[in-house]
């Protein structure tokens, strides 16, 4: 199969996060490509943020970034969306108010239509067959079926609490990262996991999310990724120095990743999964 040229050519870095913001230099990143939504959004061989999908984009690139539910009997699923399809026999709902046997019912009713599978599945794939590779975990704080806030907050404990427990169970601490705009549930997983690293998520205002961070002892920040904007090495360079990574979404055409991989990020999610894209010539 052919290789992508520029991860051939990277050398790897092993870069710990630094505890207690002390400042000091990150090793120059081999930017990861990570497959978006594990077989990249709108893939027509691979259904996004599920199982195969998920095998497909490790296959391909140095990891994937999936997005999680959790269904009512605390367990994690893929899924970008909280709101279920309708079935036949069921009415539309939301995965945390769906049991794992309802949801296979649901699974086995929607036929091709739509695949349900777990994290982990994934996990365990992962861990037999590509143990150095990476999983960005996209958790977000909707649960449509929660009305209370002290609800919504529970159930992001549940699951960061799980992703840890798997992540310990299959030792894949160190090939984690998980990325929220809710700072509760990062802090949820290190209070947990001295290993898995934790990204701020933010859709603008990079240095302000750097600065939150840097604040909270995270890891860096997972930031959307737009060509107009006035980013510049130097700019993510000057957070580099203060022990910050940095996470990349998502970048799709030829022009905006090689803009983006001259800003050195350590990850770089793309639906663009086919190869010969990332040769940029």
């Amino acid at each position: 199969m052919k290789s992508v040229y520029f991860i051939v050519i990277a050398v790897f870095f092993s870069c710990s996060k630094t505890e207690n913001f002390v400042i000091t230099k990150l090793p120059e990143p081999a930017t990861k490509i990570l497959g978006h939504m594990g077989s990249g959004s709108g893939n027509l061989l691979y259904e996004e943020d599920t199982f195969e999908g998920a095998k497909f984009g490790l296959s391909q690139l140095n990891g994937i970034e999936l997005d999680l539910q959790i269904s009512k009997s605390g367990t994690l699923w893929l899924g970008h969306n909280s709101a279920l399809p309708d079935c036949s026999i069921y009415y539309a709902g939301c995965f945390s108010a769906f049991s794992d046997d309802e949801l296979m019912k649901l699974d086995s009713c929607l036929g091709n239509e739509k695949t349900m599978s777990k994290l982990e599945d994934v996990f365990v794939y992962m861990a037999e067959n590509y143990p150095e590779k990476h999983i960005s975990l996209d958790v977000k704080a909707w649960f449509p079926c929660v009305i209370a806030r002290l609800n919504t907050i529970s159930q992001m404990n549940k699951i960061a609490d799980e992703i840890v427990r798997l992540a310990i169970k299959y030792k894949l601490e160190r090939n984690i990262l998980v990325e929220s705009a809710t700072q509760s549930f990062l802090n949820r997983v290190r209070s947990k996991s001295a290993e898995i690293e934790c990204y701020y998520m933010a859709l603008d205002k990079f240095e302000n999310a750097m600065e939150l961070a840097a604040k909270n002892n995270f890891s860096g920040i997972s930031y959307k990724f737009k060509t107009n904007e006035n980013l510049t090495p130097e700019l993510v360079e000057t957070y580099r120095k203060k022990g910050l990574k940095l996470q990349l979404w998502t970048v799709n055409s030829a022009e905006a990743i090689q803009k983006a991989l001259l800003l050195k990020p350590d990850y770089l999610q793309t639906d663009s999964i086919n190869l010969s894209l990332f040769e940029l010539k």
